[in-house]
């Protein structure tokens, strides 16, 4: 099948996914990372995903406000070097996240993220 790249242009992310019929194909080195609490810094995301190998950026996403809204990415230098698995548990501030492949569309919607709200608790 031919592969279609995507750009969304976002911040300073690099948010290109890979397509294929139309369908977009989760990669092995982006992550979305939804669930956070709302004083989850840029810093805490790195510090947290770091253990897992070489991360070359990290986003916290807020509104045009600066209002925090509860989920981020994470990009990693090298797909096949990381060892990090969106399966596995991952607390962040004491608060369980959910963490995907970015492309990989999964609607849950019991999350805060689906919710449009941050759960503080």
């Amino acid at each position: 099948y031919p592969q279609v790249t995507v750009d969304f242009q976002a911040d300073h992310i690099d948010r290109r996914i890979k397509m294929e019929d139309g369908v977009p194909q989760p990669t092995k080195a982006k992550f979305f990372v939804g669930g956070l609490a709302a004083e989850t810094t840029e810093d805490d995301l790195r510090n947290h995903f770091e253990q897992f190998g070489e991360l070359v950026d990290v986003a916290v996403m807020k509104d045009q406000y600066g209002v925090p809204r509860c989920f981020g990415f994470v990009q990693f230098a090298d797909e096949n070097l990381h060892t990090c698995k969106p399966t596995d548990e991952h607390i962040i501030l004491d608060k369980k996240v959910d963490t995907k492949p970015l492309g990989a569309r999964v609607l849950d919607t019991q999350s805060s993220f689906a919710a449009g709200t941050c759960d503080s608790a």
